[in-house]
């Protein structure tokens, strides 16, 4: 009899160690917004005191549903250049609740204020190249978002041969609310700000590499 005791008390120690460690580890919270929306964020606090630390953090480890409905038809030749503006989804997610240093004031907003954050992904979608060849980003492109790990401005490239679609994906981010829940809407760095107001996907056609 005491030994079954022994052994519900250690049952019990361990349930409630498990039960701590899963409290711990889902540092999540969902708010619901002045403007209705609801959103799931990460409860514990950032700080970017520059503004290059904050544009490279975007992320796209968040789900998205992907709409082919609309397929920009392109014509590839080896060994020459492409360019489509413009975009044909957006998504917003992996939130978290962050402050800013001085350099967010550029932006018309508060230094030292919380505000809740996110990645923008844009996703534009053309025909895939023929077989042999691939779709390689432009270096240098100047009307674009960003990737993860990686310091200059650009966008990745994703073929799904079953739709026969190429997805050209960047993000930047995104100031959604103030701490008061109020929207704010702002994207950090904004695209839009060559003549088109349009994101600018540059890129190079080239020799996939395989016969």
């Amino acid at each position: 009899m005491k030994n079954c005791s022994m052994k519900f008390q250690l049952f019990l120690i361990v349930m409630v160690f498990l039960f701590c460690g899963c409290e711990s580890e889902d540092n999540t919270m969902t708010v619901t917004m002045q403007d209705g929306n609801t959103i799931t964020t990460n409860s514990s606090q950032r700080y970017y005191p520059v503004e290059d630390e904050f544009v490279h953090g975007v992320s796209f480890a968040f789900a998205r549903s992907y709409d082919y409905s609309e397929i920009e038809e392109m014509e590839y030749q080896d060994d020459s250049e492409g360019k489509v503006t413009g975009y044909n989804q957006f998504f917003i997610g992996s939130w978290e609740i962050a402050k800013f240093g001085e350099w967010i004031r550029d932006y018309g907003l508060e230094p030292d204020k919380a505000y809740y954050i996110a990645t923008k992904v844009y996703v534009k979608y053309i025909s895939m190249p023929p077989k042999g060849l691939r779709i390689v980003p432009k270096p240098g492109v100047r009307f674009m978002g960003y990737c993860p790990d990686i310091g200059q401005r650009t966008f990745r490239v994703y073929n799904n041969p079953d739709e026969q679609v190429s997805m050209l994906i960047t993000g930047v981010r995104y100031i959604g609310y103030d701490s008061e829940r109020n929207s704010i809407n702002c994207e950090v760095p904004s695209f839009t700000d060559n003549k088109n107001d349009k994101l600018t996907w540059e890129f190079l056609v080239r020799d996939d590499g395989w016969d």
